[in-house]
């Protein structure tokens, strides 16, 4: 058996027709090599799959955090103090994700990042869906 890598994960997802489900099964294969997918789905989710699964809902374009658990959540409900210092090491520890709705190349879905990743691109109809990227999660948690 060969070894899971990024450019392995991109060629199996590069090119897959909309819409792509998290029980896909090359989202084990990700986990399985500590590496995380970020997808867009609809016309207003972020999906994350592999070592990290959560998805998030999104209007336009905006920015999410994401950490090592998943993606960080408003501060809205925290009942505790305790709740608030995990709220507080989960935000101080993600990584900023800016979404983008519709807003290049005709895609509906687009992500920039400072994470060092690889991307690729999510088909539907035979144009460009959106434009993914595949990162370790040893460069989230950095």
């Amino acid at each position: 058996m060969t070894d899971v890598t990024k450019e392995s994960i991109i060629a199996e997802l590069d090119g897959v027709e909309y819409p792509l489900y998290s029980n896909h099964p090359v989202f084990s294969k990700a986990k399985a090599a500590g590496l995380v997918v970020v997808f867009g789905s609809s016309d207003d989710m972020i999906i994350v799959a592999g070592a990290v699964n959560d998805d998030d809902y999104i209007h336009g374009t905006g920015e999410r955090l994401l950490g090592a658990e998943g993606f960080v959540r408003s501060s809205d409900d925290l009942d505790t103090d305790e709740d608030l210092e995990k709220y507080l090491a989960l935000k101080k520890s993600a990584k900023a994700i800016t979404v983008n709705w519709a807003s290049e190349e005709e895609m509906s879905w687009t992500y920039e990042t400072t994470i060092p990743h690889e991307t690729f691109y999510i088909m539907e109809d035979g144009e460009r869906y959106c434009r993914g990227m595949v990162f370790s999660i040893d460069d989230l948690k950095a």
